[in-house]
């Protein structure tokens, strides 16, 4: 198991499939038949901001 801050443990995952990210880790659907949880992140911006990183960048 994999030892996240002091005395707590990762125990479960909620995918389907074992994570390689994550090694010891069982799915949550091992121990709850049929759970599963799949969830997606993105982030939206406006166009501006590629401008503002390089005109940082540059000095």
């Amino acid at each position: 198991m994999r030892r996240i801050s002091g005395d707590r443990r990762l125990k479960l995952v909620s995918s389907t499939q074992p994570s390689p990210l994550l090694p010891g880790a069982l799915p949550i659907g091992t121990t709850l038949l049929g759970f599963a949880v799949d969830v997606s992140f993105g982030i939206l911006a406006r166009a501006g901001p590629a401008t503002i990183v390089a005109r940082r960048r540059s000095g």
